[in-house]
């Protein structure tokens, strides 16, 4: 090909994009943030939201005589702005539909799809678009923003995300519980700008959180009853009409399950006081004494909270300014402002106790001999729990992850022989009680052994560390077990599903302006990708005996390592682990109660089939002996 005829090509392809760029500008010069038909500024009874994901459905409940007189607006066809390229892609969509795929996935700017999808032309590859909004189908519609105190509000809906073939399961269920979370955001390092999302997750299903609505401002939103109307509103219809699930929109009993939230966040949303002030614990009437310039509370349990007892103000201290007398909106709507609220593991145990635990201990400690058995683990951490461990000299960066992963499985090592015993006795009270509550087997049977524990964890923890170190989280822990014995499991209810997600909706803001604009577009994109991808990998986990970490198992003939595949059987082959002992006999035995033993490999080769696996193991090789611990995992249920 000549220079000029290169050069004529590239011209002719750079006023085809300069005009295609025009023309998307036009389409987009104006953002409604007042409202439009589709997304009305309150959802009220008779005029609920109707969505483009099913824009051309004709849907209709069977809903009694009342108010709630209509919530899915049949809309007509013409209404209905259709993608240009849609009819294309539908003859001619494999390739199109992989590259969507993948730019959703991997959260790609649109103006970079763009010159991909120019370079592509330009190489001859035919049937796709020329810009990003065609390729991905972004929506057409305006978002619904609106104004409330304090910034914007964007409301997407529930059921707006339960249609689709992924969520089929659903059918055979008899009510559909949501569990709802809450809390706060910072979007940028050099702005106060943050989101304040109400995100949902379906109990039971193996598919993430999803955006529910979406406040972004300078700060929490200026009234928590303004923040919730509109979710309000739709959980009243969808509690009296049922909600329609799956492709063949199934109507199905409705429920809200939990709420999910932090102190700040609870305390926010509940209209009580912050978790700084005497009267804050949400479960009980203790209160707490100011000292040495902090809150801390007693070592026992009050009076229990309960729902009638929060409604009718019974302890008036409790309730913030605002809320004394008149109700909040949650309220008058029903929720358990006390039983819908459990304590929030994520923040209470890992970044709670977890950390100001740890804190403590590596002043008493040999640091440097803590900060070589951490670079040592790295060496064996499995590929369940990807984190890798810092050392201490990082602690005030450490995340969630890293304190989960200290308590539950690295904390035990790093500790014995680095801090005496008595302090060490001290952290396996904790280690071995929130491993009881986070197990699938243990939570319910062991769940007064698991409140003993901590019981004695908080009372050893003013003995030791000073009583004015008692915070609101340390009381916490006396509560977990009546929260284990509700709502199954601490990850059952633990915010760490929606704080992943949150980082999700971090990365596809792009840019500071409009932004609930920009995720409004990136969640309709994302709900026209593969259901495949949306699934959760929390059930998964992996074999590989080419890498020693992720080759350790409890099988139906004890501990083993997995050396190789037979493929003639289909089954694999393994050592035997043997000469089992307790790796620690106080406050529990560690075989017998936490299943956590210490061992040698021994030559003996075994065939093993998947099916004979129970649970994989996080194994510590140490001097020559097998450190192992269970990993506490969907999965993994029992310890034969």
């Amino acid at each position: 090909m000549s220079k000029r005829t290169l050069s004529n090509l590239l011209g002719k392809e750079k006023k085809n994009y300069e005009e295609n760029v025009a023309k998307f500008r036009k389409l987009n010069e104006n953002v409604n943030v007042e409202g439009n038909e589709n997304f009305p500024n309150r959802l009220d009874d008779d005029d609920f939201p109707s969505t483009s994901r099913v824009a051309l459905q004709n849907l209709e409940y069977d809903i009694d005589s009342g108010d709630d007189s209509v919530f899915f607006e049949d809309l007509d066809v013409e209404d209905v702005e259709v993608d240009s390229y849609s009819e294309d892609r539908d003859n001619n969509s494999e390739n199109a539909f992989l590259l969507s795929t993948w730019a959703v996935r991997n959260n790609i700017p649109q103006n970079s799809v763009d010159d991909l999808l120019r370079t592509l032309k330009l190489m001859g590859v035919e049937g796709l678009p020329l810009s990003a909004r065609s390729l991905l189908g972004t929506s057409r519609q305006n978002a619904n923003i609106k104004l409330i105190p304090g910034g914007e509000f964007l409301y997407i809906g529930i059921q707006f995300y339960l249609w689709g073939a992924e969520f089929n399961v659903l059918e055979n269920c008899e009510v559909v519980n949501i569990d709802i979370g809450i809390d706060g955001l910072k979007l940028f390092k050099s702005s106060n700008r943050c989101l304040w999302p109400i995100l949902g997750y379906v109990v039971g299903s193996k598919l993430g959180p999803f955006t529910i609505a979406c406040f972004s401002g300078m700060s929490k939103p200026g009234s928590v009853n303004d923040f919730l109307r509109d979710f309000c509103e739709e959980v009243r219809f969808l509690r009296k009409n049922g909600v329609k699930v799956g492709s063949n929109l199934v109507c199905k009993l409705f429920n809200i399950r939990l709420f999910s939230c932090d102190a700040p966040a609870r305390a926010f949303v509940t209209g009580v006081k912050s978790h700084t002030a005497k009267n804050s614990c949400s479960k009980c009437t203790i209160e707490g004494v100011h000292t040495q310039r902090r809150v801390s509370f007693p070592k026992q349990v009050g009076d229990l909270r309960s729902d009638s007892s929060f409604k009718n103000r019974i302890d008036l201290s409790y309730h913030s300014l605002e809320f004394k007398q008149a109700e909040s909106l949650l309220e008058s709507f029903n929720f358990g402002m006390v039983s819908q609220f459990p304590l929030e593991p994520m923040h209470l145990v890992d970044l709670g106790v977890t950390k100001k635990l740890l804190q403590l201990l590596i002043k008493k400690g040999n640091v440097t001999k803590m900060n070589e058995k951490l670079l040592l683990l790295n060496r064996f951490v499995p590929s369940e729990l990807s984190q890798l461990s810092r050392d201490l000299d990082q602690i005030s960066n450490w995340n969630s992850t890293e304190f989960r992963q200290f308590l539950l499985y690295t904390g035990i090592f790093v500790l014995k022989d680095c801090i005496n015993e008595d302090l060490y006795y001290h952290f396996l009270l904790l280690h071995a009680g929130i491993r009881f509550l986070s197990c699938e087997k243990s939570f319910n049977v062991e769940s007064k052994v698991a409140n003993e524990l901590l019981k004695e964890f908080v009372d050893l923890f003013g003995k030791i560390y000073g009583d004015h170190l008692i915070s609101y989280n340390v009381h916490g822990l006396l509560h977990l077990s009546d929260c284990v014995r509700e709502f199954g499991p601490l990850d059952n209810f633990s915010a760490y599903k929606f704080k992943n997600y949150m980082q999700h909706l971090k990365k596809i803001i792009n840019k500071p302006n409009k932004i609930l604009q920009q995720m409004f577009f990136r969640i309709s994109e994302t709900l026209k990708i593969s259901d495949s991808s949306k699934l959760s990998k929390n059930d998964l986990f992996i074999i590989d005996f080419n890498k020693d970490e992720d080759s350790y198992f409890q099988c139906n003939k004890g501990p083993i390592k997995i050396v190789e595949l037979d493929k003639e059987t289909n089954s694999f082959k393994a050592l035997l682990i043997s000469n089992l002992e307790n790796y620690f006999i106080e406050p529990v035995e560690s075989m017998s109660g936490l299943g956590i033993c210490i061992g040698e490999i021994l030559s003996n080769v075994v065939l093993i089939s998947r099916s004979d696996i129970s649970y994989k193991y996080f194994c510590i090789n140490d001097r020559n002996k097998l450190i192992l611990v269970p990993i506490l995992h969907n999965l993994f249920r029992s310890f034969l």
